[in-house]
């Protein structure tokens, strides 16, 4: 059909003002074609864009009375279209009336920008490789001592009565684990591309797709000078609804761009967005980061392949009980697909577990490239407030795509590292609204500039705050004398809580007296063996790595005991109204601790099956936004995997009570849910529980390591 539109001057016209997000022409244009052409294929073609421009800007009984007449038609094709089409617009008509929400993103006139090729302070980037360089030490230093174990350790068991291979056993781990990463470190720009290919139907972007929805892009690229050190990297092409755009590869190089983002982000953002990823390509931001985000995305691969086996057996398992109500199924067979189910369940844990840690580990590298990478696209664009605007409307076109869908896709999960936002933080703020105001980004993001935490809770995160970068942004604009997207010039606020800052940190503080306190009796403990036979009987205390295990463990275990009344009170007077949760948002000095309590009302958004076996991808749908949720049970995170209550409440009302907690991503901690449907399902938070028994597992090690390992 591509074809067909050059024969249509209007239809292209029509096109490019949907790309560039002038709505009112686009439509102008369209409703001229469909009125000259009708039920013809001109007329067909322009009203499935008509459809789409009325959702956009919010004229949803437009939209669905062309959906109405649409299905009347012979097309069959046209028709399945209209019946996917259908209930999705329905939904957002109901939740634009009910919640208020912007249908189209807000597009804020783009600020005067300045000449490209700006010059910055130059600033060495060894913090970058040195982070880097770290983070990979700890997964090479973690992955010789799996294969120490996994590998290395049967074979020399297995050689033992020819050989001893003991002293050669962490030589030939390392050497594994080298010849590992070499493998994956040279060939998974190959393998990225392929996994994609096959999984997301990766593929080529050419430049007139490219220039019909991004002029800007291709000026921009013809300003680089490509050569053999330097080569153009490949342009890929998702065609899927969730705004991505990320780059991998060393000499084989990847930009991939997704539909989501072509259609959602203005052209002059698109260009400067694939400038940034052009920018970490030739400069190499993301060459020691590509390998391992690729480790971790297979594992999170293996990590959903089980899922859906174990979603399939799970499905199984309903029709044969059925079955055995009725005795027409042998019991072995029940007990042979439940041992299957288990370990899909199994896998499916383990796998998101490595995932969860590889990402924690990967995410100081993935953090800090960010800081050089801004600095770079806005020098080479000379347009820092349209860098801004780009974050701002990726993070907005990514909880569009939540709302739309009414689940967090594994694409935004999967490649979270990679992303230019934080896919968790971009749908919660991209999705709060708080009527009639409209979304005031600078108050939104204050905690993120302000906090005097801040840089404590981002250690783990895998992205630099949005705040943080849309203050560096303000301050190029003001160098360059130009008028900066958002005042963010303020300065910071006297915070008047050093008691809350003593007693969020409370489990750090304690762990370091604990070390410190081990390091005091160790020395005592050497001094007294040096006066001989009256201090022979405290030998033990000068054994050093007994000392800190049992004191670590205990100072550790005594600051978690310290903060949990504070940090799960009882829940008398919860907040109802998730109005009133505004200023909690917009609070710089806001604290996980606070503890809000909570009663909120909303419908639950949830992975399917066991891609949420662990509690993740849980989100509340509420009337100003979406919230995430943690909900631990009995079990703790494993709770999830079999028969948990969230599993058959997906998109249905909901009642959840629970603590509102202020921290990089804003989320709740659960005590209590029920479905408004089903009142009797009812799913108890255990959380206070888990956080006592931790503290119990500690102290009893470190009376275990003071009283029977001496």
């Amino acid at each position: 059909m591509l074809d067909d539109y050059q024969l249509e001057p209007r239809l292209v016209a029509a096109l490019a003002a949907l790309n560039r997000q002038d709505y009112p022409v686009a439509i102008a244009a369209l409703e001229a074609i469909k009125k000259q052409y009708g039920s013809k294929s001109w007329g067909v073609t322009a009203q499935l864009h008509l459809i789409q421009a009325y959702a956009v800007v919010g004229q949803f009984p437009q939209a669905l009375a062309l959906c109405d007449h649409l299905a009347e038609l012979p097309q069959a094709k046209v028709r399945d279209w209209v019946e996917k089409a259908r209930p999705i617009l329905q939904r957002k008509a109901e939740l634009s009336q009910s919640l208020a929400l912007p249908t189209a993103l807000a597009r804020t006139p783009i600020l005067e920008r300045a000449i490209s090729g700006q010059v910055l302070r130059q600033v060495s980037p060894w913090r970058l490789w040195v982070t880097q360089m770290a983070c990979l030490g700890v997964l090479l230093m973690g992955g010789a001592w799996v294969n120490r174990i996994l590998i290395v350790q049967p074979l020399i068991n297995f050689f033992s009565p020819w050989y001893n291979l003991d002293s050669w056993a962490w030589a030939m781990a390392w050497f594994l684990t080298g010849v590992l990463a070499l493998v994956i470190g040279v060939g998974y720009p190959w393998a990225w591309a392929q996994l994609l290919r096959w999984k997301f139907s990766l593929q080529p972007l050419d430049f007139i797709t490219l220039n019909t929805y991004s002029p800007e892009s291709i000026k921009f690229w013809g300003r680089w000078a490509w050569s053999g050190f330097q080569p153009p990297p490949q342009l890929g092409f998702l065609p899927t609804a969730v705004p991505l755009i990320f780059s991998f590869g060393h000499w084989r190089r990847w930009v991939v761009i997704s539909q989501g983002l072509l259609t959602a982000l203005p052209a002059d953002e698109i260009a400067i967005l694939i400038s940034a990823e052009i920018i970490q390509l030739r400069r190499g931001y993301n060459l020691l980061l590509g390998p391992m985000v690729f480790g971790r995305l297979l594992i999170y691969e293996l990590y959903q392949t089980a899922a859906r086996c174990g979603n399939y057996f799970a499905h199984r398992l309903e029709w044969l009980n059925r079955q055995h109500q009725d005795r027409q199924v042998d019991a072995g067979l029940m007990f042979l697909n439940r041992v299957v189910y288990g370990c899909g369940c199994g896998t499916t844990a383990l796998a998101y577990g490595l995932v969860w840690l590889l990402e924690k580990i990967i995410a100081p590298a993935a953090r800090v490239r960010f800081y050089f990478t801004d600095r770079a696209t806005a020098a080479f664009t000379g347009h820092p407030n349209g860098l801004s605007q780009a974050l701002i409307h990726l993070n907005e076109a990514m909880a569009a795509v939540v709302y739309q869908e009414r689940e967090v896709s594994p694409l935004i999960d999967a490649l979270s590292l990679v992303l230019p936002v934080h896919g968790a933080a971009a749908i919660t703020y991209g999705s709060l609204q708080f009527p009639p105001q409209q979304r005031d980004w600078v108050k939104l993001t204050a905690w993120e500039r302000q906090n005097p935490l801040k840089d404590w809770f981002s250690l783990f995160h895998s992205h630099r705050f949005l705040g943080i970068r849309l203050q560096a942004l303000s301050i190029y604009a003001q160098k360059w004398q130009l008028k900066p997207q958002f005042d963010l010039g303020e300065r910071p606020q006297a915070w008047t809580g050093q008691r809350q800052f003593w007693r969020q940190l409370t489990p750090v503080w304690g762990l370091f007296l604990g070390l410190f306190l081990a390091i005091l009796v160790w020395r005592g403990g050497e001094f007294a063996l040096r006066t001989g036979v009256i201090g022979i009987k405290f030998w033990w205390f000068a054994n050093l790595n007994l000392m800190l295990w049992g004191w670590g463990s205990l100072g550790l275990g005594l600051g978690i005991l310290l903060r949990i009344n504070a940090y799960y009170p009882e829940i008398t007077t919860p907040v109802t109204d998730p109005q009133l949760l505004k200023p909690l948002i917009e609070s710089p000095i806001a604290l996980p601790l606070d503890s809000v309590p909570v009663k909120l009302t909303g419908r639950l958004l949830r992975m399917r099956g066991l891609e949420h076996g662990l509690g993740q991808g849980l989100w509340l749908e509420t009337e100003v936004g979406l919230w995430q949720l943690r909900a631990l049970g009995w079990w703790g995170p494993f709770s999830h995997l079999w028969r948990s209550p969230f599993g058959a409440w997906g998109d249905q009302p909901i009642e959840v009570q629970g603590w509102w907690r202020r921290s990089e991503v804003p989320w709740i901690d659960v005590e209590q849910a029920r479905c408004l449907g089903s009142p009797g399902l009812v799913f108890r938070g255990r959380a206070p529980y888990w956080a006592t028994g931790i503290f119990g597992l500690l102290f009893l090690f470190s009376l275990y390591t003071f009283l029977i390992t001496p």
